[in-house]
Formats: C-alpha cells, structure tokens, sequence
C-alpha cells in the first residue's frame, strides 16, 4: 500500500532543522509489490511547520540548478520510509485539483524527501549574493 493519500499535506522536518512541505498528488498500486507516491515539493522553508495555507496556495519548487529545471515532483516507493517517518506529518487533506502536476518521471526513496528546497535555497542564495 502506498504511505499516504492523494491530498495529503505534509510537513517535512529537513536535516537542517527547519520546515518544508509536499502535497502528495497521487498513489500508484499498479504494482502491488511496489506501492508508490507522487510528492510535489511546495517553494517552503521555515522554522515552523507549515500551515494548510501554504498547502491551498500550491507554490511549487521550481527548480534551476545543474541539469535539474521545472517542477520538483518525485515517486516514492518504500524504501528508506521507516527511517524518514519520524520527520512526517500529515497536517491535513485538500481536494487535488485537474490543474495540479499528475506525473514525474523521476524515483526516489523517503530519505531524500525536502533535499530539494534546501538545494534550491542554497543555489538561490549563491547567486543572489
């Protein structure tokens, strides 16, 4: 079974401490031995847990550095879930919308899950400074 729920808003505790989000937008049972979800990273990083605001407003990561442009949206399977489920809660639900990202074709595992706002954040930095 997948993990979550398609609608569901989580808050991502990073390895830095602080906050991002991900709103899951879709699960895949296709393969039952290898049940998934698609994350959509939101732009979010704080030192407070999101807000189902920041979820309703649905400000994706857009990512630009290296080979790595558009929208930060990843499948996860099961592996690395048990470590990373500590960092996650689910903070609510909202109603997916026909406007919102419906496919990635990139994979991951959990622990990775948030790597993506910390990255872009520090690429946003760099050039701004």
């Amino acid at each position: 079974m997948p993990k979550f729920a398609p609608g569901d808003c989580l808050a991502v505790q990073l390895e830095s401490g602080q906050y991002g989000a991900g709103l899951v937008l879709a699960t895949d049972r296709s393969h039952p031995e290898y049940p998934s979800d698609l994350v959509a990273d939101l732009d979010y990083l704080s030192d407070d847990p999101p807000t189902m605001d920041v979820f309703t407003t649905r400000n994706w990561l857009r990512l630009a550095y290296n080979v790595w442009q558009g929208l930060s949206i990843q499948w996860y399977g099961s592996y690395g879930f048990r470590k990373t489920k500590p960092r996650l809660t689910v903070v609510g639900n909202i109603p997916i919308l026909a406007t919102d990202p419906q496919q990635s074709s990139t994979h991951s595992d959990w622990r990775s899950i948030g790597r993506n706002i910390l990255i872009q954040r520090e690429r946003d930095a760099a050039r701004d400074a």
